[in-house]
Parts: structure tokens; sequence; C-alpha cells
């Protein structure tokens, strides 16, 4: 997407804006930012993994992509699940219920990545 951070009709623009708006409230607050996990569905039974299958004429690492030039361009942290979580084609099956939702096992993962990062930056 563009790079315009200030155009709140844009991905960037309206995370950024909403990152803004939290910290001109309270300064103090410590934000995390996380992308979203790999899936292998986008809509029941589809099969339209987030790999191969664009959504809102972008790919879901596009969006990643994005949100971590706007953690970046805010001097926040982000979380990049969607590459760094083990979760992807060959074991999706083990983390995600139904392709899209995690399971127990999936619930555990992404909760210990969420939970260091948080041990990490704050």
């Amino acid at each position: 997407g563009e790079n315009n951070f200030s155009n709140n009709g844009s991905f960037k623009g309206s995370l950024n804006m909403a990152i803004s708006h939290i910290l001109e409230e309270n300064a103090s607050t410590k934000i995390l930012l996380v992308s979203p996990i790999y899936r292998s569905r986008m809509n029941p039974g589809d099969s339209k993994n987030s790999d191969d299958y664009i959504m809102n004429d972008l790919y879901l690492s596009d969006f990643v992509l994005a949100m971590g030039e706007v953690a970046s361009y805010n001097h926040i942290p982000f979380v990049d699940l969607y590459n760094t979580s083990g979760i992807n084609k060959y074991t999706s099956s083990v983390y995600l219920s139904d392709g899209l939702y995690l399971n127990d096992a999936g619930q555990e993962l992404i909760a210990t990545k969420i939970l260091d990062a948080m041990n990490f930056y704050y």
C-alpha cells in the first residue's frame, strides 16, 4: 500500500491514526503490535490459503508488512506472527482447528510468543 501514514482511508493511515490517538490520550500506554497468523482458508471449506490467495486486493502478508512499517514509523514493538510463529502450509493442521482458528496447541504457541515479546519489550 501507499506510504502515507496520515491517510486514514488507508490501512497504514488508519492503524497509524489509532496508535497516535491512544498515545496522545496516554503517552505511557505500552503498545505491542501483533500481526495476524497464516491461515489455510479464507471462508469455510474453500482451502484458499493466505500465501496464495488475495483478500481486499492484497495478500495477508502485505498487511503484515504494512503493520511492521507502521510500528517502525511509531517506534513501537511489532511481533510478526505471520512469518515467525511456525504456522504455515505444512503445520497449519497441527495448530489450526479449521484452517483459520487456533486449536489448543495453536493457542499455547501464540500465547507463548506474545508473552515472550511482552516480557522482552516491557
